[in-house]
């Protein structure tokens, strides 16, 4: 499109971002280089419409992986920010600032003649579609309120197997949560078959200092953390409550009832010693993020959010371990 259009008598320049297109009365139209037009416009204008290109690619690729695989890598909507505003200014400038200078473009006649510059819309046009660049980065990046898992409502019969309130009831065995070196035992056929699982840790007011149960020891610095989940485990895995805490690729720690923890809090098996436990990592972690099911578990009585199977808990595995991407 023509960002200007020059009237001269019998003439019409139209400017664009590349090239000036010379009509006259009678002669078929005339297409010559930007360069016959001076001031700063032209530097500008070949900035913006080659940057422009550059810019839209970022954009086709993390609108197009967010379609169509659900995820896109924040780090590249990051990396796209600044120069997608230094074309804004780019446009604005060549659109609003500095106008060509065609009064003495190589034409010596266009001294005896009265011209008449006009701008379109499309400099405005440019910049709003910057702008909605700038958007498709943000919101393909942007975490949903309720895309870190596929879940189901907790089953009533599953929830009756959870003591509500552990002081009120009195059963042969110590509630979980009394004291931190007291944990549930692990069931020997979940030995090995959940990932990430972790052995023992040790929080502190910089981070948590893990080890897996596959004997492989994961630092997390709560600078690190991108976000907490919690969940209940399939039904053909016990359900147990679990809470993952996520970071980089391949350092998600998920604490189950078995997990033995000391220092700044410690894990407990029912859904109080759990929602403690979320609020002592929010404190630790201020910019930490919960999905939508987590809030709901920790903000209300709700009862967690449960796996229906095993296939929705691997692919909630292999989604929340791209979740840290970027970091």
């Amino acid at each position: 499109m023509d960002w200007f259009v020059v009237d001269m008598a019998g003439m019409k320049l139209g400017i664009s971002l590349r090239a000036v297109e010379v009509c006259a009365l009678g002669v078929p139209c005339v297409s010559m280089s930007l360069s016959y037009v001076k001031g700063f416009y032209t530097t500008l204008a070949m900035i913006a419409f080659w940057g422009t290109i550059a810019f839209s690619l970022p954009v086709l690729f993390q609108g197009g992986s967010r379609l169509l695989t659900g995820y896109a890598n924040p780090m590249i909507s990051r990396r796209a920010y600044l120069p997608a505003m230094t074309l804004v200014l780019v446009a604005g400038a060549a659109g609003y600032l500095f106008g060509p200078d065609v009064g003495r473009a190589n034409i010596e006649m266009m001294s005896m003649m009265s011209i008449e510059v006009t701008r379109t819309f499309a400099p405005l046009m440019l910049i709003g579609g910057l702008g909605l660049g700038i958007a498709v980065l943000h919101i393909s990046a942007a975490e949903e309120s309720d895309d870190v898992g596929s879940y189901q409502p907790l089953p009533v019969a599953i929830a009756k197997a959870v003591p509500a309130s552990p002081p009120e009831v009195a059963p042969p065995a110590p509630a979980p949560a009394a004291t931190p070196p007291v944990h549930a035992t692990q069931p020997a056929h979940l030995e090995g078959k959940l990932a990430y699982a972790v052995r023992s840790g040790e929080i502190t007011k910089m981070g948590i200092d893990a080890w897996r149960e596959d004997g492989e020891p994961v630092l997390v610095l709560w600078r690190d953390l991108v976000a907490v989940v919690v969940r209940r485990l399939p039904a053909e895995l016990d359900g147990a409550l679990f809470v993952d805490l996520v970071s980089r690729p391949g350092s998600t720690l998920r604490l189950l009832p078995w997990t033995r923890l000391t220092g700044e809090a410690a894990m407990a098996s029912d859904n109080e010693g759990v929602r403690s436990l979320v609020a002592a990592l929010r404190t630790l972690a201020p910019e930490v993020r919960l999905d939508g099911a987590t809030r709901n578990f920790v903000d209300t009585m709700e009862a967690p959010a449960q796996f229906p199977d095993r296939v929705a808990l691997e692919t909630h595995d292999a989604r929340v371990d791209r979740l840290g991407e970027g970091r």
